[in-house]
């Protein structure tokens, strides 16, 4: 009888939905969705990620709220430490409550159907207001017919950079060469910050890295695997990190930043693939670790090594909506500028998008001379032809870090 029954409630449970809403215009299915849709037959499964229209009435004042807190947090030098960090938490704790319930109340129509349709499990994407979600083809172009959609795009499988490696230079020239350690002597050293890595994992038994793991419950995300404990199957999130806050254990100084901890979301698997939901969910992770908007576990910079496919040279507004979140969270925002140089107009989104700090990569000339690297993408970004990209440069080839499996002083590039 389920058998029976199960490819005729879906049409009618559509039919009342389109009844009972408000016509509106379609909602747009993305050039790469179309072309799925296109190559496939009406029953075959598509993941997707639904985006709701924003139809939350308290948006404005949320908003006001948030700004509010923000200039008083950027204006006023006399708050005490305690005081900023009240208005912090105030702050992000204000921003995660909007977005958790303006995704709620933009599914409270539509669950009914969308638990239907779904072939396995919905995942919310509350920072964007979206659902990511596998349908059967057939039921993409009826959702996108719903007031209530904004847009439905292919939940694409992009890839974290591939790894080269060369012959290590002089270790330690990349602190050197940007005076790092005359910060170090002013005790700069990056207490107190707390960085989270979206990427292929960490390599949490690192001797120059485990100690450095700020090791809560919720500090470490896998959208992989069921590892309660950070793992790297890949390398290249073991090989940021380093770079960033990596010991000396190896006699070798590899951070930046030394003192500073880190958390981590892996959204890579060990063959350096995943899907953009899996990267949306780990930057919405990142805002709220541990799923309590009361507390204030978030981190202070959110570091994203990758870039998309096929984006070079294009703007890409998939992660626009993340990034603005976490910057009104107060919670700084990186990515790398990408590996496709030498040429003008070569960078890649999410790094070339507006708001976003980017870092292009140097390297080291036998003579001591440094230079842009010539893998590093350029600008101008076509997000923003006024800015300049990347925002900052800093040592990217051959240059020592962690590596996999406890090895110290590998060089990356």
């Amino acid at each position: 009888m389920k058998t029976i029954m199960r490819p005729l409630v879906s049409p009618i449970c559509l039919s009342a939905t389109l009844l009972f809403s408000t016509v509106g215009s379609a909602a747009v299915i993305s050039e790469e969705l179309q072309l799925q849709l296109d190559a496939t037959g009406s029953f075959d499964s598509i993941p997707v990620i639904l985006q709701f229209n924003n139809q939350s009435t308290n948006q404005r004042t949320l908003r006001q709220i948030r700004t509010a807190i923000k200039q008083q947090l950027k204006a006023d030098s006399s708050l005490t430490k305690t005081e900023r960090k009240q208005l912090r938490r105030l702050l992000r704790s204000e921003v995660i409550q909007s977005l958790r319930g303006q995704l709620k109340n933009a599914r409270k129509e539509l669950d009914p159907l969308l638990d239907f349709s779904a072939q396995g499990q919905i995942k919310d994407l509350w920072l964007i207001n979206s659902v990511a979600l596998t349908l059967p083809a057939y039921m993409v172009d009826a959702l996108s017919q719903l007031p209530q959609v904004t847009s439905l795009r292919a939940d694409l499988q992009t890839s974290a950079p591939g790894q080269a490696y060369t012959p290590p230079s002089t270790p330690e020239w990349n602190v050197e060469s940007i005076n790092v350690p005359s910060l170090w002597s002013q005790g700069i050293t990056g207490d107190n910050i707390v960085v989270a890595v979206i990427d292929t994992g960490v390599d949490g038994e690192h001797p120059d890295l485990s100690s450095r793991f700020r090791g809560g419950s919720n500090d470490w995300l896998d959208m992989h695997s069921t590892s309660t404990s950070p793992i790297d199957g890949f390398g290249h999130g073991t090989n940021v990190t380093g770079l960033i806050l990596g010991g000396d254990s190896s006699g070798t100084a590899l951070g930046m930043a030394p003192n500073a901890q880190w958390i981590a979301a892996r959204v890579f698997d060990r063959t350096g693939y995943g899907s953009l939901s899996d990267l949306h969910a780990g930057l919405q992770w990142a805002l709220d670790p541990d799923g309590d908007p009361a507390t204030d576990d978030a981190p202070d910079i959110v570091n994203n090594s990758w870039g998309l496919l096929g984006t070079v040279g294009t703007c890409q507004t998939e992660f626009q909506a993340d990034i603005q979140a976490l910057k009104d969270s107060d919670i700084a925002v990186t990515f790398a500028a990408g590996n496709s140089g030498p040429y003008s107009n070569s960078s890649l989104s999410p790094a070339n998008l507006p708001g976003v700090m980017s870092v292009g990569a140097l390297q080291q000339y036998p003579d001591g001379t440094l230079t842009v690297a010539r893998s590093s993408s350029r600008g101008p970004s076509p997000c923003d032809v006024n800015s300049v990209f990347p925002t900052i440069a800093a040592p990217g080839i051959d240059v020592q870090t962690t590596g996999m499996s406890y090895g110290s002083g590998q060089p990356y590039t």
